[in-house]
């Protein structure tokens, strides 16, 4: 037990080494998302857009091709527009120089924010400033808290009755979203009318069915995001490696010397399923195996006198069963736990027998039956692992090493010999090796 210890610590270390090597290499593949680039000359590229602070956008953008393994820098010079997700921003000139603005609202009255860092004191502190322009007049304007009323007025005075609610101040510079969403519902209305009355509310159409677009928005927001998570809905195939020991009543201890015997296999299939962003559950088929090697001292009582032989049992057990285990995802790590239960197994062992001298006289290949137990008990065990997760294919590949405890719930067998009775053997696992997580294609 001191030596498996031992292994084990030695193990740890080893894995906590690999995962932190992981990490590092694989930080990029989280930095970036599939985004659409248009260059300056009017060329439209597909690449991932590395993600950075909102401010760190305003000056320069890092790419890498589709198709590419080399990232590029951009800058507004280079880049009139780009796009990931549901971001997207826009370059624009601001006191002379070329910025990315990131576009709010996009219509014929569109909202732009330009963030940026300006050192205060002896601190760095991020700034934002406003922008509205008109697609058709190309008129363009800072909106500030201080010129708000004024010049939010003169702005949009084709609409005189939002003119009026910036100047009875209906309207202030923390509605400012409202105010240009207002001026769009109006152009898309063909203009209507410019009677306003404050009871009509913010928006020129009736408020519940305003009310009803932020529910729908809010429930929107609230969705799986396939873009940076991949599909909801996966194939799981988990393949280990697995080192078998066994533990024996202490009663035994000086009877039978057991051995932890060898390394196994794992392998399954099943179904991935994100039931929340961060949270993954996994469930499927799989096929396993528990091994021990027990040296113990027999003896034939039909022999005169009765001889005492020794015998090696090298036995393993293969089973069939189901897995079910949750895992929790943030950051490419992955931690978890679960169950795994079996509905079928089959024994094979292989018996060498010596005599008194050390002389082999006997044994046997492929027994079905130990002399050990008179039956295998089918197996309900309990799962602890961790891991690394890269993320391929535009999330829709998922490859995850990883390390697994697996402790029983129920032992491997009861002893044969009427005089063990109510003893039993128990055989835990130690596993090392690769979840292959294959996502649907996410429609676009």
């Amino acid at each position: 037990m001191f030596v498996f210890c031992k292994m084990i610590r030695k193990l740890w270390i080893l894995c906590s080494l690999l995962f932190w090597q992981i990490q590092l290499n694989a930080q990029i593949n989280d930095d970036f998302q599939r985004g659409v680039v248009v260059l300056a000359n009017g060329d439209t590229i597909q690449a991932d857009i590395k993600q950075v602070r909102e401010d760190r956008f305003s000056k320069s953008i890092t790419i890498i091709r589709l198709g590419s393994n080399e990232q590029e820098k951009l800058s507004p010079k280079e880049v009139s527009y780009f796009r990931f997700g549901e971001e997207e921003y826009v370059t624009k000139v601001v006191d002379g120089k070329e910025y990315f603005l990131r576009r709010i609202i996009h219509g014929e009255a569109s909202l732009y924010e330009f963030s940026f860092r300006e050192k205060k004191g002896g601190k760095y502190q991020i700034i934002t400033r406003y922008f509205v322009e008109k697609r058709t007049s190309k008129q363009w304007a800072e909106i500030t808290a201080k010129t708000f009323k004024n010049e939010m007025s003169n702005f949009f005075s084709d609409y005189k009755s939002l003119a009026d609610k910036i100047t009875d101040r209906y309207y202030t510079y923390k509605e400012k979203e409202a105010v240009v969403e207002d001026y769009n519902e109006w152009v898309k209305q063909g203009k209507p009318g410019n009677t306003w009355r404050i009871e009509d509310g913010n928006f020129t159409r009736p408020e519940n069915e305003y009310k009803e677009k932020e529910k729908v928005i809010n429930r929107e927001s609230r969705k799986y995001n396939s873009g940076i998570y991949g599909s909801r809905w996966g194939i799981d195939i988990p393949l280990f490696a697995s080192y078998g020991f066994v533990s024996y009543p202490e009663q035994l201890n000086a009877a039978v010397i057991t051995k932890s015997n060898g390394f196994g296999y794992d392998v399954g299939i099943g179904a991935r399923v994100n039931a929340l962003p961060t949270l993954t559950i996994r469930a499927g088929l799989h096929f396993w195996n528990k091994r021990f090697h027990s040296y113990f001292l027999a003896y034939d009582p039909n022999d005169n006198p009765p001889q005492t032989y020794q015998v090696d049992e090298f036995g393993t057990i293969h089973y069939a069963g189901i897995y079910a285990i949750a895992d929790y995802e943030v950051n490419n790590v992955v931690v978890g736990g679960g169950f795994t239960f079996s509905f079928w197994n089959m024994y094979r062992a292989d018996f060498r027998i010596k005599n008194s001298n050390g002389s082999l006289v006997g044994g046997d290949e492929n027994v079905e039956e130990s002399i050990l137990a008179n039956r295998f008990n089918h197996q309900f065990d309990f799962i602890l692992h961790f891991g690394y997760k890269f993320n391929l294919l535009n999330n829709q590949l998922k490859i995850k090493p990883m390390f697994q405890y697996i402790m029983p719930m129920v032992p491997l067998f009861e002893f044969s010999n009427p005089s063990l009775q109510g003893m039993s053997v128990t055989g835990y696992l130690v596993q090392l090796g690769i979840i292959t997580d294959i996502g649907f294609k996410v429609k676009s």
